[in-house]
């Protein structure tokens, strides 16, 4: 039993050490900033800050985490077209870029739609946040055979999204009220087995969350960074934080 417990140690380790590729969600319409009249250049990725598309500074983050193999999804031509030049400007190097044209399930069923290109392991995120990379690394090094591992922050009161409670690591439920009042999302770690129970759970979010918390095959690590955003007030809200984490790990170069 003890050799068991300690082969398997040594597999979960090995296996989290192999997180090398990023599924990331580049599409979109953007309609909830839309109607609120802003002006979205091709997608929410492309939106600029500090002189560059947002997609730019969360690509750099990837790297800077250790990842070094991409999968661009978008659901336009144009946009994967713009995620090229942009790649191609970068001033670091990715070992492998794939650029996937999503054809229509959905951010949440691109694990799926995409699985042929992806590895056993992966981190999945969408490319108009910009997250820490030491959070990046964090979601890595949980990961294991045996859980996903999303993102939890303390959501924006006019975006709730999906309500759940926390406790020791865990996602204990989802509901409402003031029990329930942090939220999961991207970036996650997630699997080959993840995408292939996607089908099943008809690529909504809330059936993923509450089938994998109910099997207590769900983890989270907190994000004091806000979330990638989908309101007008949570893209004022990210600004300023957004602008701390790019001048303290991008700094321009010369």
């Amino acid at each position: 039993m003890q050799q068991l417990f300690t082969d398997r140690r040594r597999q979960n380790k090995i296996e989290r050490m192999k997180i090398v590729q990023a599924l990331v969600a580049i599409g979109g319409r953007a309609s909830r900033l839309r109607v609120r009249g802003y002006d979205v250049p091709v997608s929410k990725s492309f939106i600029q800050f500090k002189g560059q598309p947002v997609l730019y500074w969360s690509l750099l983050s990837l790297h800077a985490a250790g990842l070094r193999n991409l999968v661009l999804a978008g659901d336009d031509i144009l946009q994967l077209a713009e995620a090229r030049l942009l790649v191609d400007d970068l001033p670091v190097s990715f070992r492998q870029v794939v650029f996937f044209q999503d054809p229509g399930l959905g951010v949440h069923g691109l694990p799926y739609q995409a699985r042929a290109l992806l590895d056993d392991q992966y981190l999945f995120d969408c490319g108009h946040g910009l997250m820490d990379f030491r959070h990046y690394r964090r979601l890595m090094s949980a990961k294991n055979a045996d859980y996903i591992i999303f993102s939890a922050f303390a959501p924006h009161p006019q975006n709730l999204r999906q309500p759940v409670s926390l406790s020791r690591g865990r996602v204990t439920g989802m509901g409402a009220g003031r029990r329930f009042r942090f939220a999961i999302a991207h970036p996650m770690v997630i699997d080959r087995r993840y995408a292939e129970t996607l089908p099943e759970l008809e690529y909504d979010i809330r059936a993923i969350i509450d089938y994998y918390s109910t099997r207590r095959a769900l983890r989270y690590i907190f994000s004091e960074m806000p979330p990638e955003f989908d309101i007008v007030e949570e893209l004022r809200d990210v600004e300023a934080p957004y602008e701390r984490y790019v001048e303290s790990n991008f700094p321009p170069s010369g």
